[in-house]
């Protein structure tokens, strides 16, 4: 369903859609970071990665919303691909506490 309103509204010449590359580049953006720190943080007192991810989480929820929210023409189309950039975030963000303390699955 993602698919078929991300193509629906890049068809439909929506130009707002275009400002959701910003949140899987935030996405991406955590996840070169993580790699960069790997296991910097393994032995973490303070719970700075519980911070770090979930204060990213909560931006990208913010984000979205506000994007869907600011496109009126396209709401629809809007919420889906939000959805789908909410799967992305999930992913970089596990990956992203998987590079911090450098424990892999």
């Amino acid at each position: 369903m993602a698919c078929v309103c991300l193509v629906e509204g890049f068809v439909g010449h929506e130009t707002s859609l275009w400002i959701f590359l910003l949140l899987p580049a935030a996405s991406q953006t955590l996840v070169v970071v993580a790699g960069f720190l790997r296991g910097t943080l393994r032995h973490d007192p303070h719970h700075v990665t519980r911070w770090v991810i979930r204060t990213f989480m909560l931006l990208q929820i913010v984000g979205a919303a506000y994007i869907v929210w600011w496109s009126e023409g396209a709401r629809w189309p809007a919420a889906a691909i939000a959805i789908f950039h909410f799967l992305i975030c999930i992913f970089a963000a596990f990956v992203a506490e998987m590079a911090f303390h450098d424990s892999w699955l």
